[in-house]
């Protein structure tokens, strides 16, 4: 159903200040029975969820895509993403929720982690070395986030960090290993990213980026082309495409609205930008996805 926003919530249903714990872990089964195994289509604006999918059925919707479980699995959903479930009565795993700030602070991630966890992601379990170990990770993670033992806290981090390590290493081959980046050149693409998210509806040019990275915008194009496999200029125009996808398939707000939500003053320049990208326009796009929802 269409609505006038995207629905944001920090733990589904849940409003909770993000606790000391950089991680909060929970099974699936916990959060999905108490509603009737359906999680409705939401966002959570700084929050990262993975989960690992041990077996099982449902459906998960990513964006403005469906996908039929197929388990073991681990999914990758990014802050921002709408996303939302029918799970089966038999469904079983665990589902990891970090703050996206704590990526960098506690756990210091780098252009890898971050390029695998930018976008929603289904991982067959097959992918990882040894698809019976990823799921002992979890189960040894949800372990220690439920204990009291010592050190827990260096040990919640080290748990997740080989997590992120694997997902990393599963996905190698479809994010492209760019072994070449510097840890300076890391952190510069996770605070462009970050700049990116905060200020893409206003319409930010690449120089106010750069300024407020302290750097030229060639140096910052280098950077993200290292780091990130995309031009800067890519990076801020593939985030507007995503949202206002986003807008037109989730919500009721006419495409002027949308345009103006994502820093387009003329609707039809915001039109043309759209077109490009997706090969029809703007109420073509709404009409199409409409019409697969109903199939």
């Amino acid at each position: 159903m269409l609505q006038e926003s995207i629905h944001r919530f920090d733990i589904y249903e849940e409003s909770i200040e993000i606790p000391l714990d950089p991680i909060h872990c929970e099974s699936i089964v916990q959060r999905s029975a108490l509603h009737n195994w359906t999680i409705k289509p939401h966002q959570h604006k700084e929050l990262l969820h993975i989960f690992y999918i041990a077996a099982g059925s449902g459906n998960v919707q990513l964006d403005m895509v469906s996908y039929e479980l197929s388990t073991p699995c681990v999914m990758v959903i990014p802050a921002h993403t709408v996303h939302g479930f029918t799970f089966g009565a038999d469904i079983d795993g665990h589902v990891v929720t970090l703050h996206h700030c704590s990526l960098d602070e506690s756990l210091g991630a780098t252009a890898e982690v971050i390029e695998a966890l930018s976008r929603p992601r289904i991982i067959p379990a097959s992918k990882f070395a040894t698809d019976r170990l990823i799921g002992d990770l979890f189960d040894q993670l949800v372990g220690e986030f439920s204990g009291i033992s010592p050190v827990r806290g260096v040990a919640l981090r080290a748990f997740f960090s080989l997590a992120l390590v694997w997902i990393v290493r599963a996905l190698a081959t479809e994010i492209g290993l760019r072994p070449t980046t510097t840890l300076k050149q890391d952190r510069r693409a996770a605070e462009f990213t970050a700049l990116v998210e905060e200020h893409f509806r206003e319409g930010a040019t690449l120089d106010f980026y750069a300024a407020r990275l302290g750097i030229t915008p060639t140096q910052l194009n280098n950077i993200s082309n290292a780091a990130l496999g995309r031009t800067a200029k890519r990076v801020v125009h593939d985030r507007i495409y995503l949202e206002a996808r986003r807008n037109l398939v989730y919500t009721m707000l006419t495409v002027k609205e949308i345009a103006g939500l994502v820093g387009f003053d003329d609707p039809a320049y915001f039109a043309r930008f759209f077109s490009r990208h997706a090969g029809m326009t703007p109420s073509e796009f709404r009409r199409q996805s409409l019409l697969r929802a109903t199939q």
